[in-house]
């Protein structure tokens, strides 16, 4: 329907078009395709860059410096720091995106500041869905997901973020061990930390990649001294650090 609408329209222009100018032809061209809905519906629904930024920030997104360091920061401290509310075309970002103040679907408007985020932290109720538009954002050197609802699932194309080079999972009750093989496909991942619900058997998949500089453990449950003791022996190269 959309397309014959639009055909119609074509021919009615261009028997009009005879009567008028090129200009004046293009002008009634383009208002009568957007009037008509033939535009993608990408086009029709994309927030530009400071539109995105407002967006998130009415719907509780922060923004930071990167020379803040949030990256390195508990929650409480992350959330004392100080924070931008102006957008820039030429700055960086660092973002917390907290459950408790967001939705997934709050998160969409992430995308068109790819270029301009370089970290991220997800924490609380977010999941899939925020992870879904995060891992369009190409630009991100460092991921810290704290105690967040992100998936195993959610994590399945971490391998798109090629400039990620830091990489924290902690205390996200519905990850596993099966998260560790699409944390290894971020090709330039340097740091990884991890706490929470893994096991012996998921970290030692970890020396699969022996670039990985330094490598922080935390202790407890089903993940024990064995398993540092087993990454010291096999990534020679790698600072290996139990908490």
């Amino acid at each position: 329907m959309r397309n014959c609408l639009w055909f119609m329209l074509l021919g009615v222009l261009i028997a009009s078009g005879a009567g008028c100018g090129k200009g004046e032809y293009d002008r009634r061209m383009r208002d009568s395709i957007e009037s008509s809905g033939a535009l993608s519906e990408e086009e029709e629904t994309a927030a530009s860059p400071p539109e995105a930024f407002a967006m998130l920030l009415e719907k509780g997104c922060m923004f930071f410096n990167p020379s803040t360091g949030i990256r390195d920061l508990s929650l409480d401290a992350v959330k004392a720091a100080p924070k931008l509310t102006e957008y820039d075309e030429n700055a960086k970002y660092d973002v917390l995106l907290d459950g408790s103040a967001m939705s997934d679907a709050d998160t969409a408007s992430l995308p068109p500041l790819a270029s301009q985020i370089t970290g991220a932290t997800v924490t609380g109720a977010l999941g899939d869905g925020t992870m879904a538009n995060i891992i369009q954002l190409r630009g991100l050197t460092w991921v810290n997901l704290l105690n967040s609802s992100v998936t195993d699932d959610g994590l399945g194309k971490l391998g798109d973020l090629a400039n990620v080079r830091s990489f924290r999972m902690m205390d996200n009750a519905s990850i596993s061990d099966d998260a560790i093989v699409p944390v290894l496909a971020m090709e330039n991942l340097k740091q990884v930390y991890v706490k929470g619900p893994f096991t012996d058997v998921g970290l030692e998949e970890l020396a699969f990649n022996q670039y990985i500089e330094s490598i922080e453990i935390t202790l407890g449950g089903d993940v024990t001294q064995e398993v540092i003791d087993y990454l010291k022996q096999e990534m020679v190269d790698t600072t290996i650090t139990a908490k």
